[in-house]
């Protein structure tokens, strides 16, 4: 069976699930988002070496590290949460390729997952940006031109650990609902 069959969500079904996964690292940061009670949790590695969403994109394409999948419980609206893992503080690129990520998913997702339930949030090894304002109405402007309405979150985790995003995102479940 061929990967190169299928839109971008289907390529990430068969090659960036993470079945049983509930965390990711990489260059010394960490995000995880572990499922309580009934809720349902997926995470789908979106970059290297799981980079499906770039699948017939023009090279240099750059997206970010990877998506969960939460649901709250049965037949609750699902939310999707994109990440991305920096330990320096090179925001702006973060911000981009949250941007891209989301882009790429979006062009295939079912009506049942609303836009509105999209949150990004970069996860740094240092400190938040001073410019988080700035970079928050950048990012939803540029998603604004595709219909598309998610937040932006700056979460902080120290070197060699793991953020745990589970705040982070029913901060965001909590606004909306």
């Amino acid at each position: 069976m061929s990967t190169t069959a299928g839109g971008a969500f289907d390529r990430l079904l068969w090659n960036g699930l993470q079945p049983g996964d509930y965390s990711l690292s990489e260059s010394d940061v960490g995000a995880k988002l572990s499922p309580e009670g009934q809720e349902a949790v997926l995470l789908f590695q979106l970059d290297d070496p799981h980079d499906e969403l770039r699948h017939q994109e023009p090279d240099g394409t750059s997206v970010c590290d990877g998506m969960f999948f939460y649901r709250r419980k049965l037949r609750a609206q699902p939310w999707l949460l994109f990440f991305e893992l920096k330990r320096g503080s090179d925001f702006s690129k973060a911000v981009a390729q949250l941007t891209s990520g989301i882009l790429l998913t979006a062009k295939n997702l079912h009506s049942r997952c609303a836009p509105a339930r999209i949150h990004a949030v970069v996860v740094s090894g240092v400190e938040s940006p001073p410019d988080q304002q700035f970079l928050q109405k950048h990012f939803r402007s540029d998603l604004s031109k595709h219909k598309i309405r998610a937040s932006l979150g700056f979460v902080t985790c120290p070197l060699r650990g793991v953020a745990d995003l589970r705040e982070e995102l029913l901060s965001r479940v909590r606004a909306v609902s």
